[in-house]
């Protein structure tokens, strides 16, 4: 990692295991693996050199030696990490600025007593890839924002990229039920408290910021607001206020919070106090992006239902719609095409289905049998349907344990612990009811998707294995009785 300080010295990332250097991102993917266990093994160091210099000798005239503390955390047994300093000694926010003489004297008031700045960025896509990049990109903006508004310069010490994406891959999902809806709004929280070493707190989100949840409140401002105000914030940073929130009737709950702290605003449009002007023009980027992401969400969900086919052909159907795929399905992308267009398939997950692997950027399944073989899913949750409700795999957990040695996988797994993720008594252990969710398609061979607000139902046919049914009738016949037994004791 390339960035530069205050005075304009570029400066790099060194990383040492057991006193000898590694590349820094192989380093960071070996601790997460627990391939790493004892981080006392790590060192981090900041230098004003590369690792090699011009005539190919090692070194550096300056040097800021961090460690690499962590926990285990939910998922895949990896750890939640972040660069501290060594060092006991703590950098302030005049450290890191340019000219401290050019801030504002009450904000200078403020941050010279300790009140953290908190740079916030978000994406709506609570999962996947590009949302965690935009979340990421959008976080850096911010940063280059401070250093642009204020001159401090803090680039250098925030977690790599690499980190972050780690981070946000693996924090746990947050579920809250949707206001006068069925389903409900998904975020991925991740939150970094540099200090004390510096007087920075990042907050990263994936998920929507215009959705309201069941108690009259939006969860992403909420978890906000309660930051600015546990923290005494002094600044809040972020990319823009009109993509950080888009709910102009709850956003008043997160301005509260930063009016009783007295936090000033930095966005690639605002810089100030939040005085009453502030609010006002905040409370206008709210609305605007209200209306903007309504007539956005209506052409986007039309656009995802006409992109989708309606009939399985040789076992694949292009497939855009929100929802994930049932199981027994795959998902994958084509590369991008002459006219930038990214193309997803919905497959059966079986031999002679699948996408060619030459031809797909990503979403082919890595979950592989003992030789070697990628575990025919259809397979899988045919066994299922055969021998749920029989009362001898019922007893014990018979049917799940078998289930999860058979290496049953998901769509959804995979995208939470990686493409060779499967099911186990403490991974994805819920994922086997989803085949029950999906009991319909798996009888009729028709897969129903909801665009949602207005448009039909995307119904896409011949959704059956390419050598006959899913299960016999009379399996599904069993499987309905004990559903239906089980609903009844409720």
């Amino acid at each position: 990692m390339d960035t530069n300080t205050a005075s304009g010295k570029p400066l790099h990332l060194w990383a040492y295991l057991d006193g000898l250097p590694v590349e820094y991102g192989r380093l960071m993917a070996a601790v997460w693996n627990g391939e790493v266990d004892d981080l006392h093994r790590v060192e981090i160091h900041l230098r004003d050199r590369p690792y090699l210099s011009d005539d190919g000798q090692s070194g550096a005239t300056n040097s800021s030696v961090f460690s690499l503390v962590g926990s285990r955390s939910r998922g895949k047994g990896g750890r939640l990490m972040e660069l501290r300093l060594a060092s006991s000694d703590s950098l302030t926010w005049r450290d890191l600025c340019d000219d401290p003489d050019r801030v504002d004297s009450a904000l200078c008031e403020r941050l010279d007593e300790g009140d953290p700045i908190v740079i916030a960025s978000r994406f709506s896509t609570p999962t996947g890839r590009t949302a965690r990049e935009s979340a990421i990109n959008s976080l850096f903006t911010a940063v280059r924002l401070l250093e642009q508004r204020l001159g401090i310069r803090l680039e250098h010490l925030i977690p790599v990229r690499a980190d972050l994406d780690l981070r946000l891959q693996h924090a746990p999902p947050t579920r809250s039920e949707r206001l006068d809806s069925d389903g409900y709004i998904e975020h991925r929280f991740v939150q970094i408290d540099l200090r004390p070493h510096v007087p920075v707190i990042l907050f990263l989100a994936t998920g929507s910021g215009r959705l309201t949840a069941e108690g009259l409140v939006q969860p992403f401002i909420k978890r906000l607001a309660h930051l600015v105000l546990d923290t005494r914030c002094a600044l809040l940073a972020t990319e823009r206020w009109d993509r950080t929130n888009r709910n102009a009737d709850l956003v008043g709950q997160l301005h509260h919070a930063l009016g009783l702290r007295n936090s000033w605003i930095c966005t690639e449009r605002r810089f100030g106090p939040l005085d009453d002007g502030m609010r006002l023009q905040l409370d206008v980027e709210s609305y605007s992006a209200r209306s903007t992401t309504d007539n956005d969400d209506r052409a986007k969900r039309g656009g995802q239902a006409d992109l989708t086919g309606r009939e399985m052909v040789g076992g694949q159907v292009r497939y855009h719609m929100a929802s994930t795929v049932p199981p027994g399905l795959g998902l994958a992308t084509m590369p991008r095409d002459a006219d930038r267009q990214s193309k997803k398939y919905a497959y059966l997950d079986t031999d002679g289905c699948r996408p060619d692997p030459t031809r797909t950027a990503e979403g082919l399944s890595q979950v592989r049998d003992d030789a070697g073989a990628v575990v025919d899913q259809v397979d899988n949750v045919r066994f299922f349907l055969r021998h749920y409700g029989k009362e001898e795999w019922m007893e014990g957990g018979r049917l799940l344990a078998e289930t999860c040695r058979r290496k049953f996988s998901t769509v959804n797994v995979r995208s939470h612990y990686g493409r060779d993720a499967h099911m186990t008594p403490t991974q994805g252990h819920t994922s086997a009811k989803s085949i029950l969710d999906n009991l319909e398609m798996y009888r009729s061979g028709e897969l129903r998707r909801s665009p949602g607000l207005d448009f039909a139902d995307v119904v896409i046919t011949c959704a059956m294995p390419p050598d006959g049914p899913w299960a016999s009738d009379e399996d599904f016949d069993r499987i309905e009785r004990v559903l239906r037994k089980g609903r009844e004791r409720r």
